[in-house]
């Protein structure tokens, strides 16, 4: 049996595919990233992503993990994980920028950071669509289970149990030990960068913000995101300034 493990980048789906393997023994897939480069830091440790690849020995149960929209037609069941749309993207700019773009940390200034942000939320192209599409997308779909990755950080082990429940999976726990974010960001501080929210409020200015808010407000109040003004002032026109 194969079901999805969806979201937008960067809302947690890695951390809980970990989950999903020391509390279950259920693999996953991340079936865009070769072995090699998915488990290289994580090789050796007991946070193992499963990365499944022998065709002659399939697991019973599998995730396959994703980031893209969901298939037409496609009925197998799912769980879908969102996250605050503003810190998935001050997180997914962090990640284009380290891992995409290859830049160093150091070079990477908020102004860049926020263009960054700005192209996220304007990109028409991107094979993830918007947060807000996304999201929509895979929580309008029957059969997919939605958890808050404000809930799975809060409470891990219940928010796994309500997904594994929800999609009939009907596994037992094998292991009731819960890996923080905290280890993963020992073994991975790149990849594990915070796994917190809220550092949107530092990094978007109000412009940004009233983007970010036209373009996803919607769907942003609909999961009880509040509307609330970020802690930086507006960056100021040429002519303003």
């Amino acid at each position: 049996m194969e079901f999805w493990l969806a979201s937008y980048p960067r809302s947690g789906n890695s951390y809980f595919r970990i989950l999903l393997r020391n509390r279950y023994d259920i693999p996953s897939i991340d079936q865009e990233c070769p072995e090699e480069l998915e488990t290289a830091t994580l090789r050796g440790t007991r946070f193992v992503r499963a990365h499944y690849c022998d065709p002659n020995a399939a697991p019973a149960i599998m995730g396959l993990k994703t980031h893209k929209p969901p298939e037409p037609g496609d009925t197998r069941p799912g769980v879908y994980i969102v996250r605050d749309g503003r810190d998935a993207l001050v997180s997914y700019a962090h990640f284009a920028l380290s891992f995409v773009y290859k830049n160093a940390s150091e070079v990477v200034t908020p102004e860049i950071l926020r263009n960054t942000i700005r192209d996220l939320i304007l990109e028409p192209n991107s094979p993830y669509w918007t947060w807000s599409r996304n999201v929509d997308a895979w929580t309008n779909r029957k059969n997919t289970v939605v958890i808050q990755f404000e809930d799975l950080i809060t409470n891990p082990g219940k928010a796994a149990d309500r997904a594994v429940a929800g999609m009939g999976l009907g596994v037992p726990i094998v292991s009731k030990e819960i890996p923080t974010f905290k280890e993963l960001k020992t073994v991975d501080p790149q990849f594990f960068r915070k796994g917190q929210k809220g550092e949107w409020q530092e990094v978007f200015t109000a412009d940004l913000y009233d983007l970010f808010w036209q373009h996803n407000g919607a769907t942003m109040t609909r999961f009880g995101y509040a509307h609330m003004p970020p802690l930086r002032p507006a960056v100021p026109t040429p002519a303003a300034a």
